[in-house]
């Protein structure tokens, strides 16, 4: 749950914020056992809304329910148990709960339930596997042993009161734990960045030397070919040395001697 007083200033339009009115005028319970949260169901009109056991536990309470359906599974649950439904992607903003109720049909969900019971006995029976219904006292001693537990009550969110300001000082120590990881978080998209940018500088560097390591190995093949070039050179001028050296020896002493 997010900041806890209204000095926060935080606001949402979904209650998931204790600054909402919803949380502030105590008008959120949290069960913490569904036999207590069926018996409190007993108490209301009517329910709706998006959670399938939420509308689910009001049936089993007895109270009319209409689930708005927002994806697959949940629509299909309510097909298949013929729970009244609407498709929440094509349900108005402005629709009135009451329309919901008076629209709401459950002569199927009744009808079927018998045949959907005995399925499911008969699915378990065929499978060996016992079950109050068809084995036993129909669910009896169960239903007695959790009316004579002490279940805990519904928890109340809180409503607003002074209470020493505990809660005001939870919501420092929330809000600054958020703050915090929104700072890590920042720090670990930087981190993330910086690594991505290292991997590229690593890749470029690696395509670096691999390229020098290419003109190191042309350099090196260039020095053989001129240390080739070279010694075919001198080979010449010593060829030519000693093809010429007799004819120029011998017009040095016609010089001399002329």
């Amino acid at each position: 749950m997010g900041p806890h007083t209204p000095e926060s200033g935080a606001q949402a339009p979904f209650p998931k914020l204790l600054t909402h009115d919803l949380l502030r005028e105590n008008k959120v319970r949290m069960p913490l056992d569904p036999a207590t949260w069926i018996d409190e169901l007993r108490g209301y009109d009517f329910a709706y809304g998006t959670r399938i056991h939420g509308n689910i536990a009001a049936l089993l309470a007895g109270t009319p329910a209409v689930v708005l359906t927002h994806d697959s599974r949940t629509l299909e649950l309510c097909r298949y148990f013929d729970i009244p439904h609407r498709q929440l992607s094509g349900l108005p903003a402005d629709t009135d709960p009451r329309d919901l109720y008076e629209a709401a049909d459950f002569s199927a969900m009744i009808k079927g339930h018998g045949e959907r019971f005995e399925r499911i006995t008969a699915f378990l029976t065929r499978n060996g596997l016992d079950n109050a219904y068809q084995h036993g006292d129909g669910g009896a001693a169960f239903e007695a042993r959790v009316a004579s537990l002490d279940l805990p009550a519904s928890m109340q969110v809180w409503d607003g009161t002074q209470d020493g300001q505990m809660r005001y000082r939870i919501s420092r120590l929330r809000e600054r734990i958020t703050v915090s990881e929104t700072r890590v978080t920042a720090v670990t998209k930087k981190n993330d960045e910086l690594r991505v940018k290292l991997a590229a500088a690593e890749k470029r560097a690696t395509a670096t030397a691999e390229q020098l390591a290419a003109a190191v190995k042309q350099i090196e093949a260039a020095r053989k070919q001129l240390a080739a070039v070279e010694r075919h050179v001198v080979g010449i001028e010593k060829r030519v040395l000693v093809r010429l050296g007799p004819a120029l020896r011998r017009r040095s002493r016609e010089l001399s001697g002329s």
